[in-house]
């Protein structure tokens, strides 16, 4: 079982911390978030790419200029990848944008 803190309110000040069961939180709090189809794409394209090139993930985030954890989330479609951060990463493996997101 996991247990949520929440804050008690009484009289409009926050008196104390209840622990409370996630059946007994809202929807939007206990909500995992899905990998979406079209992150898992562009991960796998850039994969594919940088393994083409014969390059670890730490150097391709290295010229990147990118956290080698963020790339990795990234590839594993965990992550949702900036417009900034994928033109970098277009660049660093010496390909075109589109070539990293035709297969969406």
């Amino acid at each position: 079982m996991i247990l949520n803190f929440q804050p008690e309110k009484s009289s409009g000040k926050i008196k104390g911390y209840t622990i409370c069961c996630p059946q007994q939180l809202p929807d939007y709090v206990t909500d995992v978030p899905k990998k979406l189809p079209h992150q898992k794409l562009i991960g796998d394209a850039i994969r594919i790419h940088r393994k083409a090139c014969k390059m670890s993930q730490e150097k391709l985030a290295e010229k990147a200029d990118l956290h080698p954890v963020y790339l990795g989330q990234v590839e594993r479609g965990e992550q949702t990848v900036s417009l900034h951060a994928l033109m970098r990463i277009a660049k660093a493996l010496g390909v075109r944008v589109r070539d990293l997101v035709k297969n969406l």
